[in-house]
């Protein structure tokens, strides 16, 4: 007999059978290196693992991280380690959280592993926030691009396609082409 503890009850149907519905976000490096600062501050204080666990949980804004915390504070309790119960949340717990936590709690210094695990998502997030910076000019740029030259395909070419019928002259295969193009030849 397995003993387990029931956290969600509910009626599945087939729509939500492999779909997780559940609202709110998977937890950002922010929030999971805030948790770690705080569980490091906990156990530095004396508080036992499985009481910052609980006052993790009650403090977490994240519902998914909470409901993991809830889950970790669980197995913890049945004797598992605390890597080996975040291991078990591998979308709401990265890997390297993980596994520093298991050199942590090997090593006996599991505040020293959270903090480092808490700077390294606090540069992860930083690096990951000035690469989306970074980008909004090109993107922002390449979208007026595309606007200008639907713009000119659409409204400008179709324009001077009666002044290019009257010259006497070879047009260039491009123009030609732009010229009879379909759907702006009206």
């Amino acid at each position: 007999r397995q003993e387990l503890t029931v956290i969600d009850l509910g009626e599945q149907s087939f729509l939500t059978k492999d779909i997780d519905i559940q609202i709110g976000g998977w937890p950002k490096a922010r929030d999971l290196s805030v948790m770690c600062r705080q569980f490091v501050s906990m156990t530095k204080a004396g508080v036992s693992i499985l009481e910052s666990l609980k006052m993790l949980c009650e403090q977490t804004e994240n519902k998914r991280l909470q409901d993991a915390l809830k889950e970790v504070r669980i197995s913890v309790e049945k004797g598992e380690t605390l890597a080996d119960s975040m291991a078990e949340h591998p979308k709401v717990f990265p890997a390297i959280m993980v596994n520093m936590v298991a050199a942590g709690e090997a090593s006996g210094s599991l505040e020293t592993a959270l903090d480092r695990v808490a700077v390294q998502l606090e540069k992860s997030h930083k690096t990951q926030a000035m690469v989306k910076k970074a980008m909004i000019y090109p993107i922002a740029v390449c979208v007026v691009a595309i606007i200008v030259t639907v713009v000119m395909l659409v409204k400008v070419i179709p324009s001077y396609e009666d002044m290019f019928t009257q010259l006497d002259t070879e047009l260039p295969w491009i123009t030609q082409f732009l010229c009879e193009f379909e759907p702006w030849n009206y």
